[in-house]
This record gives structure tokens, C-alpha cells and sequence, in this order.
């Protein structure tokens, strides 16, 4: 998640936890993926409350208050797992952003009208990823504002990466003030 934050205003402290299990293509993972790859709300949930049972000692480390409001950023498995984390605790969230991502099986259920009401999204996908295909970030978009989200959605020809483009839009969405 380095990669993306050189452009963030000095206002960011940058929290970026590596997910503890190891994926298959070398990477890392916040679940164990079951065969059909779309897991539940409910297995990412636990991910969720044990990272936010880590976020009031990580935010002392920095210098900020336990209560802190925070902006949140994940790839693939860590933009589900934002999903998860702001509908668990939107009171600590103020935006996020999900990148190449998908709403976990389920979370339809939680996403009831007004929910996210002053929560603001950023959604980047490729039309071209052949890992998480792009029906699940429009169906993400359209399920948030349901909800009453603001939703920034970025859209490329590109596969299971950022574009140059939505790049330049995360840096706006997130050194924007509102």
C-alpha cells in the first residue's frame, strides 16, 4: 500500500498492517479463500475485529488519540475487508478506499438504508480483471449508495491493478476535505 500514499498530505499518519496469511500467488491474505474465492461478511469479520483490536495501540504509537476518526485503503482481499471494517465500525471511518475489490457473500444483509450516510468511497477497478471481475465493483458502488455512502468509482481498461488514472483520483479523494 506504500505505492499509493507519496502523494497524501503531511495531515496522514499511515497505518499499513500486512495481512498475516499467505496467499497462494506469493502475496498475503486476510482469509483462508474457500474454493468459490467469495467469502462471507461473517469470515471477514473476525479479520475486522482483530484489526481494530490492534488500532488503539498502533494509533498510540503515532501520536493520535484512541478515538481518532481514520481513512482506510485495501487491495483485493483489503478492499473487502475495508468493506467489512466500515460496516462493523463506521463510526471510526470517515472514507475509504476500495481497490480491485469485492463485497464478501452476505453483506447485503448489513448495508441497510443510511448506514454509511457521511461515509465517503472510492472504488478502482479494471474492466479487464480476470481475478475479481468488475460486475462486483459495480455491484459495490450501487449497494453503498443504497446505503447512503458518497461514492467516487473509477473504471479502466486495465486487469487486477490501479490504472494510471484512478491512481490520480485516489490521491484527489483522499487530500480532498470533504
Amino acid at each position: 500500500m506504500w505505492l499509493f500514499t507519496h502523494q497524501l498530505k503531511e495531515k496522514f499518519a499511515l497505518l499499513a498492517p500486512r495481512a498475516p496469511l499467505r496467499a497462494d500467488n506469493g502475496g498475503y491474505g486476510w482469509i483462508d479463500v474457500k474454493s468459490d474465492k467469495w467469502n462471507l461478511f461473517e469470515e471477514f469479520s473476525t479479520a475486522a475485529t482483530k484489526l481494530n483490536e490492534q488500532i488503539p495501540t498502533w494509533l498510540k504509537m503515532v501520536g493520535l488519540a484512541e478515538n481518532s476518526v481514520l481513512n482506510i485503503m485495501g487491495f483485493s482481499q483489503g478492499a473487502a475487508l475495508a468493506y467489512v471494517y466500515t460496516l462493523m465500525y463506521p463510526e471510526r471511518i470517515e472514507k475509504v478506499a476500495c481497490l480491485a475489490g469485492f463485497l464478501p457473500k452476505n453483506t447485503e444483509t448489513v448495508l441497510t438504508p443510511s448506514r454509511l450516510s457521511g461515509k465517503s468511497f472510492f472504488i478502482a477497478h479494471g474492466t479487464r480483471d480476470e481475478i475479481v471481475p468488475i460486475n462486483f465493483a459495480r455491484q459495490a458502488a450501487k449497494y453503498l449508495q443504497e446505503a447512503g455512502a458518497q461514492v467516487l468509482y473509477c473504471e479502466d481498461e486495465i486487469g487486477h491493478k490501479l490504472s494510471a488514472t484512478c491512481f490520480g483520483e485516489i490521491n484527489r479523494f483522499f487530500n480532498s476535505p470533504d
